[in-house]
């Protein structure tokens, strides 16, 4: 089950690997702003789909008087809505609803479709798109785990032999087996992950010494945040209109106003109602803005659904103990937002400290510069060395490490004035060169 990232197709060439219709589940009864959120996610559906190189034929809205055990929704409705999903050509229906593996199993027996999920939708786009050793581990570990207790489901026509005589043994056999293989499979990939975190955590404790403060960008996906990377860092990182276009993280160093060193991150962006076992298995990636100095959340200003993704974000953040750290608001794609709607301006004046930006257009780009270089700044103490000549080895650290502020060169010494990180601070004063 080893996930593959297959060659991009030119868009003149592509064509849909399967095509669904999808199904969204609405309760009985239903507000007017719930209704709004669910056709927004199932708007979102149909983006995940094209992602994972499906065509989605038709969106369809049930609304169940009650929740059936079995099936979510009535077997008459179920089989209306296959009736009409295959006169369409369809070969599979998506359910933008929480399918338990019975119901999930259920439908399929009944409609005599395909029947897939949110979950599995998210993995499969993942699964096409991890390039790194890392992402790849940890889509094939999301992938086994969402799988293990939908095992029994694929074997229930073995299960049913248990009980006969003669015929006791095979199913029972089969599906332990490969319950057993699957476990043992995930247990390989934890170790390969383990090992993967230690090295990041290496790398990690390097930057550290160093004490480069670092910034990540986080937000929801297709938010712009691999636009405003390049942006900033000057890097090529791949830009997609597009759900989850970045998958694997990049880090890339640059400067702010003055000189100060920084590393910014670029992280997977988030979705509401994430797959538990792929927010798991991602986590470790998600672990790198545990040590972020700042935070830059990015949200897209042209959404429809602002809250949501403002939701989801700091949900996210929130369980990975990041509520306490640094966070600034960058709202993106203001250049063509007012087109859309202008909702993004009453949010934007509810969070503070924000910045309204373009990263496509370069708009913002240098207030949000100066923002980031404030708010690092804070956590800076402002030295002043007196060094003889022959120590540029002090110079060239505090140029490393910190913001150098002004040089001046005298008959006798070189004096240096600089903001430097808390972290830093006592390497000087080992050697009583602080003077003020």
């Amino acid at each position: 089950m080893t996930p593959t990232s297959p060659e991009p197709i030119p868009t003149d060439q592509w064509q849909p690997d399967e095509r669904f219709v999808v199904v969204g589940v609405i309760p009985s009864p239903v507000s007017g702003e719930n209704l709004r959120a669910h056709r927004q996610a199932l708007a979102e559906m149909e983006s995940l789909l094209e992602a994972a190189r499906a065509e989605c034929l038709e969106v369809i809205e049930v609304r169940p008087a009650h929740l059936h055990a079995g099936t979510l929704i009535s077997r008459i409705r179920a089989e209306r809505i296959a009736s009409h999903a295959k006169a369409m050509g369809a070969t599979g229906l998506a359910f933008d609803a929480d399918l338990s593996p019975a119901q999930q199993s259920n439908l399929e027996r009944l409609t005599g479709l395909k029947v897939t999920t949110r979950p599995e939708v998210i993995l499969d786009i993942f699964a096409r798109r991890a390039q790194t050793r890392e992402g790849k581990i940890q889509v094939e570990l999301a992938q086994l785990r969402y799988l293990l207790p939908r095992l029994k489901r694929q074997w229930l026509h073995l299960e049913r032999q248990r009980g006969g005589i003669g015929l006791r043994g095979p199913g029972e056999t089969q599906l332990e087996t490969d319950r057993r293989r699957l476990r043992d499979r995930i247990a390989h990939l934890e170790r390969d992950l383990e090992r993967v975190i230690r090295h990041r955590e290496t790398q990690r404790r390097a930057r550290q010494r160093s004490q480069v403060p670092l910034a990540a960008l986080v937000g929801y996906t297709n938010a712009g945040k691999s636009t405003l990377f390049n942006c900033l860092t000057d890097a090529r990182a791949h830009v997609e209109d597009q759900v989850f276009a970045t998958l694997d993280p990049t880090v890339r160093r640059t400067s702010l106003p003055g000189g100060q060193p920084i590393v910014v991150s670029d992280t997977v962006g988030f979705i509401s109602r994430t797959p538990p076992t792929l927010f798991a298995a991602f986590r470790a990636t998600l672990e790198e803005t545990r040590h972020a100095a700042l935070i830059i959340h990015v949200v897209d200003a042209t959404s429809a659904d602002i809250p949501t993704h403002l939701a989801t974000t700091d949900q996210v953040l929130e369980d990975l103990g990041l509520s306490e750290t640094p966070l600034l608001t960058v709202w993106n794609k203001v250049d063509i937002a007012d087109e859309v709607s202008s909702d993004w301006r009453r949010w934007m004046w509810r969070r503070s400290p924000s910045l309204a930006i373009s990263a496509k257009t370069g708009a913002g780009i240098a207030e949000l510069r100066r923002a980031m270089a404030v708010m690092l700044e804070v956590r800076d103490r402002e030295i002043t060395l007196r060094l003889p000549h022959e120590r540029y080895d002090v110079v060239a650290r505090l140029h490393a490490v910190a913001r150098v502020v002004q040089v001046l060169y005298t008959h006798d010494e070189i004096r240096i004035r600089a903001l430097v990180p808390p972290g830093v601070a006592f390497e000087f004063e080992s050697r009583d060169q602080l003077t003020g």
